[in-house]
């Protein structure tokens, strides 16, 4: 039991679901989502961390989103949650060629 709970929230499930959830806070001006987009990719980010700085930024950057669908800034929200989907996606690059 243990195992499956590490691995829904450090594993892929975690990050596609956060991935999911920025897309729809973004597309229904909702900043509650991409909230808990953030925080519900904080565990893999930390995880991922140990590898590569870059993965502990991710969080920051989709509660920077955030802020800024609060404020009706979609623009910039978007562009905040670029890097995030790059990032994720040439993680499954990786993993898909190994």
């Amino acid at each position: 039991m243990f195992e499956i709970m590490v691995q829904l929230f450090l594993g892929w499930p975690a990050m596609l679901v956060s991935l999911a959830l920025t897309i729809a806070g973004i597309a229904f001006k909702k900043w509650e989502f991409v909230c808990a987009a953030a925080i519900l990719l904080l565990p893999p980010a930390w995880y991922l961390s140990h590898y590569s700085l870059i993965y502990a930024i991710l969080p920051l950057l989709l509660f920077g989103a955030a802020y800024a669908v609060s404020r009706d800034k979609v623009t910039r929200a978007a562009i905040l949650t670029v890097p995030v989907f790059i990032a994720i996606v040439g993680l499954g690059i990786v993993v898909l060629t190994q």
